[in-house]
C-alpha cells in the first residue's frame, strides 16, 4: 500500500509545448497522491493567472514548483523566469523547484554526456540555458534542481513534421544515419516529474539529465510512425550524436527498458492525440 503523503506540484507555464503534455497525460491518467495546480498569464479553464511579479498567495501552499517557463524566443527570460520561479517557490512554503534546462546547455560531444560535464554551449539557446542553471543556484529559495532534458516527444523538432503533411526532409550523415537523440515520451516525463516531486529532498540533486535510457534516430520514429521522409545531406554545422548519460535518472526514477523503443514512444503521442 501507498503511503506517500499528497503533494501540490505548481506548474508554471503549463500553456507552453511540454506543460500541453503533461496535461494530456495527467487528464488521461490523474497523479496518485499529487493535486496540480496550472500556472497561465491569462484566465484559462482550469488554470490559475498569474503574471511574474505578481502576489503568490493566490497559488496557497505548495510542495514543489515545476518551473517550465523560458524558451527559444525570448532567451534573456529563461534567467529571469528561472529567479522568479525561486521567490514563488519560497514564498508558497515549496521545499524544491524543478526548472526546465536543455542537453543544450552541454558543450557538444560525441559521447553522453553527464551531468558533471561543463556547460556553456556556443549557440545563443544553449547559453541562455548555461546561465539559467548558474543564476538559480545561487538565488535564494527552496532546494532546486535544473532538469536538461533530451528530446520531448510531442515538443520537439520532429513533432510538427509528424502531423503536417509536407515532405519530411532528414539530415542524413557519413554513417548513413540521421540524428541519434536522447527522447522521453511524455507519459514517462510526467513519470519522472512525479517521481523527483515524491523524492527525499536531500535525494534530489542539483541538475538531473532527462531521457529515456537509450537513444534513438529519428529515421526509427518517421519508419514507425509510417511517415515516408527523403534524405538531405547533413550541413557541416549539424550534430549526429546529442545524447544524455541517464544513468542517475535510472537510479532515483527508473525507466522501463522498452521507454526508448520508438514503438512505445510513438504509441504514447497516439493515445494522446498528439499524431
Amino acid at each position: 500500500m501507498n503511503t506517500d503523503p499528497q503533494k501540490r506540484l505548481l506548474v508554471l507555464g503549463a500553456t507552453g509545448a511540454v506543460g500541453t503534455l503533461l496535461r494530456r497525460v495527467w487528464s488521461i491518467d490523474p497523479p496518485e497522491h499529487t493535486q496540480v495546480i496550472w500556472q497561465a498569464r491569462t484566465a484559462q479553464p482550469g488554470m490559475i493567472p498569474f503574471r511574474p511579479g505578481a502576489a503568490t498567495d493566490v497559488f496557497g501552499k505548495v510542495d514543489t514548483v515545476l518551473s517550465l517557463w523560458g524558451g527559444p524566443t525570448d532567451l534573456p527570460a529563461n534567467r529571469t523566469l528561472a529567479i522568479e520561479a525561486q521567490r514563488i517557490g519560497a514564498e508558497t512554503g515549496a521545499d524544491r523547484v524543478l526548472h526546465a534546462s536543455s542537453i543544450a546547455a552541454y558543450l557538444p560531444q560525441t559521447n553522453a554526456l553527464r551531468e558533471e560535464d561543463p556547460l556553456g554551449n556556443s549557440n545563443a539557446y544553449g547559453m541562455a540555458k548555461t546561465e539559467m542553471e548558474q543564476a538559480v543556484q545561487v538565488a535564494p529559495g527552496p532546494r532546486r534542481c535544473c532538469l536538461r532534458l533530451g528530446s520531448v516527444a510531442g515538443a520537439e523538432s520532429l513533432a510538427r513534421a509528424l502531423v503536417e503533411d509536407n515532405l519530411i526532409r532528414l539530415d542524413q550523415f557519413a554513417s548513413g544515419h540521421g540524428p541519434l537523440r536522447s527522447y522521453i515520451a511524455p507519459a514517462d516525463l510526467a513519470k519522472v516529474i512525479l517521481g523527483l516531486v515524491h523524492l527525499p529532498l536531500n535525494d534530489l540533486p542539483q541538475a538531473l539529465n532527462v531521457g529515456a535510457p537509450h537513444p534513438v534516430r529519428m529515421e526509427a520514429l518517421l519508419a514507425t510512425a509510417n511517415r515516408a521522409f527523403h534524405w538531405s545531406p547533413a550541413p557541416d554545422t549539424a550534430r549526429e550524436t546529442a545524447i544524455l548519460d541517464t544513468s542517475l535518472l535510472q537510479s532515483l526514477v527508473p525507466l522501463a527498458p522498452n521507454s526508448a523503443d520508438p514503438a512505445a514512444i510513438v504509441a504514447d503521442l497516439h493515445r494522446l492525440g498528439v499524431m
